[in-house]
């Protein structure tokens, strides 16, 4: 009996391909793979790439034969340099922060514009700092009611607004930028934002006969809900509550619309 005419194929050129990509590449062309890759740092390459196959690219192999190949990883690296670049950032805040030294002098006094939920609103210095010289102001702004690891930040003027959505406690200091000095901190001011839309998570339905009842679940974690809304074309509304009925609905879908103290306001499609 004649042994088998032996079968040979080139190895592809798999370099660069993901690491799955490669071993079904390999697998069609019945070229087998070591069930375990070999891991090689390599910032040339994406991290769980291919870089290098043994025998090389375009070599002859017998079918069934297999091959080792070469995967980049470079992942450690990255994370090295991700947690270098925060550590360098927290170094020279805190650095430029005991850079400046804290008199026991009086801060100024500030009010804001508006009392309530806002979409934005003015903070003013309205009693100027008893700090000798200085040459500007800073402000920070906190969700905590502790100050002690506020990020000040300048402001030119006596004034700054404040239009990021949240609850905030405002301060702000003087500060003389020739002699690194800065006053304590100005009282507390209260300031509401809310530019954030409110969130329908559910519009729950029941059909009976000629009507059908609908029940909206809402929520707004800012100035809350205001008011709720249905339209059958997207176009006209009619206003409502969080429960409500339509009668001898002629339609497939209603569009719910919910509106909160500042009309921000979502809107979502209900198929029936």
């Amino acid at each position: 009996m004649d042994d088998k005419k032996v079968k040979y194929n080139k190895i592809p050129d798999i370099i660069g391909k993901s690491e799955d990509d490669a071993r079904d590449y390999l697998s069609k062309k019945k070229i087998k793979v070591k069930k375990f890759s070999i891991k090689k740092f390599n910032l040339n390459y994406k991290s769980g790439t291919v870089i290098k196959v043994v025998p090389d690219v375009n070599t002859k192999i017998a079918e069934n034969k297999y091959v080792k190949i070469y995967v980049a990883e470079n992942r450690l690296f990255t994370l090295f340099l991700a947690f270098l670049v925060v550590l360098l950032g927290v170094i020279f805040y805190y650095g430029y922060q005991l850079s400046y030294v804290m008199l026991n002098v009086d801060g100024p006094y500030i009010q804001a514009n508006q009392i309530g939920y806002t979409t934005s609103n003015v903070v003013r210095v309205t009693a100027k700092s008893e700090l000798e010289n200085y040459t500007n102001y800073q402000y920070c702004m906190t969700s905590s009611d502790n100050a002690n690891n506020c990020i000040w930040k300048s402001f030119e003027g006596d004034e700054f607004v404040v239009s990021d959505s949240g609850k905030w406690n405002i301060y702000v200091r003087a500060y003389n930028n020739h002699k690194k000095t800065y006053s304590l901190k100005s009282n507390k001011v209260e300031v509401f934002i809310d530019r954030e839309q409110p969130i329908i998570s559910n519009v729950q339905f029941v059909k009976n006969r000629n009507k059908v009842k609908f029940e909206v679940e809402a929520n707004d974690y800012l100035s809350g809900i205001k008011s709720y809304f249905y339209s059958l074309d997207g176009v006209t509304y009619i206003k409502t509550e969080e429960e409500f009925e339509v009668y001898d609905l002629t339609t497939d879908r209603i569009y719910v619309k919910v509106v909160d103290q500042l009309d921000n306001e979502t809107i979502k499609e209900v198929i029936i």
